[in-house]
């Protein structure tokens, strides 16, 4: 499983990196002991903890798309499409990412996926299509 960083994960260590900036501005050493203290308890004790609980998510999405393809294949199914709430409560415009591994649909029998009308709790949606392909090569 390829490890990938959260977002509260990377917003600590950006929080790590301007204290670590600030610290060496500091002028006063009880001052600097103390933020170096905080510097070292976000690093070897919360920033850890924070990337084990994503992993953690990670795997378990995971476990969960592959079971579902799994169930896909079974039912000898030509595609597999899924949807994955990230949020249990919408924005007044929800946005939901869309991954075509197949963008280009340029064989016979490629399927390109979007989304033409959609709402949640009767929100309309904004489709937006995932450039993931680049940056999975």
């Amino acid at each position: 499983m390829i490890a990938i960083t959260s977002l509260e994960a990377e917003r600590l260590q950006k929080l790590i990196d301007d204290k670590k900036k600030y610290l060496s501005k500091l002028t006063n050493k009880t001052a600097s002991q103390f933020l170096q203290a905080e510097i070292l308890l976000l690093e070897r004790d919360i920033l850890p903890a924070v990337e084990v609980g994503t992993q953690i998510l990670n795997h378990e999405a995971a476990k969960f798309f592959n079971k579902a393809l799994d169930v896909a294949l079974r039912f000898d199914c030509d595609g597999f499409l899924t949807y994955i709430p990230l949020k249990t409560v919408y924005s007044e415009s929800p946005k939901i990412g869309i991954f075509n591994p197949k963008d280009d649909a340029d064989k016979p029998g490629d399927i390109y996926v979007s989304i033409i009308n959609m709402d949640i709790d009767g929100k309309a949606v904004t489709p937006i299509n995932l450039p993931l392909n680049a940056l999975l090569l």
